[in-house]
């Protein structure tokens, strides 16, 4: 009667708190593994999106380029080590209209931003992207590289005093 008791009592699953063990233990072992796998940094991008205006322009005579290719696309900066950014935006493509004016909404990312114009590369700064200014050709792989500048459509508001309570 004791052995079937005890037999019993070993075959039932061991609960804790409402928890199947096992599931707990093979949940532990997931992370640690996960753990042991995704050895390095993981980053979530804060950033804002601003819609931004793209003036495209001839560098010989300031004449404005017509149906010039714009693109942005946004990565990670390769460095030591394993990390992975979360959030990063998404690419983005427009073209310029007969002033040579494109509207494109840009993220001010902390990481690295590749912007294209004309399929020539352009610095970019989330500094620019929020302020606005001339961003100057890198690499020119369409030559004569034209002059780009961006104005911040939204630009963003100062910060207002805090509130204070009644006097």
């Amino acid at each position: 009667m004791l052995d079937e008791e005890l037999g019993s009592w070993f075959h039932r699953p061991m609960r804790l708190s409402g928890q199947n063990v096992v599931g707990k233990l093979a949940i532990a072992f997931l992370g640690l593994a996960l753990a042991v796998m995704v050895n390095g940094c993981v980053i979530v991008s804060l950033h804002a999106t601003y819609l931004v205006r793209v003036h495209v322009t001839l560098h010989e005579d300031g004449k404005p380029i017509a149906n010039a290719p714009v693109k942005v696309q946004y990565a990670q900066i390769p460095g030591y080590g394993v990390y992975y950014v979360l959030n990063v935006p998404k690419p983005q493509a427009a073209v310029t209209d007969t002033n040579g004016d494109a509207i494109i909404p840009l993220a001010a990312f902390s990481q690295y931003i590749n912007f294209f114009v004309s399929w020539n590369k352009f610095e970019m700064t989330p500094e620019l992207i929020e302020h606005g200014g001339v961003s100057h050709c890198v690499a020119a792989w369409n030559p004569p590289a034209p002059d780009v500048s961006l104005v911040n459509l939204a630009p963003p508001r100062p910060r207002s005093e805090p509130r204070r309570g009644k006097p």
